[in-house]
């Protein structure tokens, strides 16, 4: 009997298929939330994007992104990922 039914084995993962264009949502974790917003925007220009405050760390040390944008195919959206992981005050892009 199994005692812990959520530790339950994966046997076999199908790869996730995702069609483009579609919106992709970021969530970017940075110490400088109103700063990131402006260089976000500005390294996004051109694009249909959405920059929205998500949450904020008890100490106000860290701030939660969510950047909404259309991606054209899997090269783009992980694009994004990088330009937004290389920023500076950025510690985390999930």
């Amino acid at each position: 009997m199994d005692c812990q039914p959520w530790r339950r084995r994966v046997t076999s993962r199908k790869p996730v298929q995702i069609e483009y264009p579609c919106r992709w949502l970021y969530k970017v974790i940075t110490t400088d939330g109103r700063g990131d917003q402006q260089r976000i925007q500005a390294m996004l220009r051109g694009s249909d994007c959405r920059i929205s405050l998500s949450s904020q760390s008890r100490t106000g040390k860290y701030v939660s992104l969510d950047v909404e944008i259309e991606v054209r195919d899997e090269a783009h959206r992980n694009t994004v990922y990088l330009l937004l992981q290389e920023m500076a005050t950025v510690k985390m892009v999930l």
